[in-house]
């Protein structure tokens, strides 16, 4: 029984590993959008006072 208690125990792990990194990159995505938003509004708002 204790090889499938291992086994168990390392699909677990990988399982818990593979949503981690997954949260990971939603996060990294968002704050990707963030930046984008965030220089699109400072850039216009420049375009705005130079005009």
């Amino acid at each position: 029984a204790e090889p499938v208690i291992l086994d168990l125990r390392d699909l677990f792990q990988l399982i818990y590993e593979i949503k981690q990194r997954e949260e990971i990159e939603k996060k990294a995505q968002k704050d990707k959008q963030c930046e984008q938003a965030v220089y699109q509004v400072t850039h216009s708002h420049k375009t705005f006072t130079f005009a």
